[in-house]
């Protein structure tokens, strides 16, 4: 059966609209999802992934930034695709529950040891915070 021009801008259209429309989900992780040697702290990528978690928070709301921090090892995600979400629990044995939240003005500071989610707030920041803060909550 021969497809005329117009059946193939239907379908190219189709397609555009439907990329548009998933256009706001993200993922970004370190180290292609391996733990890396060294502290988050230091990453080169710890800023970037915390910019880029501001940009994709005003895009879907439901964006968070995993860190997992061994003694000598981390990991970090920015991620707003729930079967990615899903993914990362599974991988570390999470059940997603989150535990112990509390605002903090900036992430860097306030890794330690663990799993950590961090969502980014607009509103209800503590007085201290210069500008936006982050939920930061223990994944179990």
């Amino acid at each position: 059966m021969k497809k005329s021009c117009s059946d193939l801008a239907i379908a190219v259209v189709s397609c555009l609209s439907f990329a548009q429309s998933v256009a706001f989900a993200g993922c970004y992780e370190s180290g292609g999802g391996e733990l890396q040697s060294g502290r988050a702290q230091k990453s080169k990528l710890l800023e970037p992934l915390i910019d880029e978690l501001g940009q994709l928070t005003q895009e879907n709301a439901d964006t968070q930034m995993y860190v997992v921090q061994t003694p000598d090892k981390y990991y970090l995600k920015v991620c707003n695709e729930e079967q990615h979400k899903i993914h990362f629990r599974t991988v570390y044995g999470l059940r997603g529950d989150l535990a112990n939240c509390q605002l903090v003005c900036n992430i860097p500071s306030s890794i330690g040891n663990g799993i950590y989610s961090y969502e980014r707030r607009a509103t209800s920041c503590p007085s201290s915070c210069s500008s936006a803060c982050y939920r930061k909550c223990e994944v179990h």
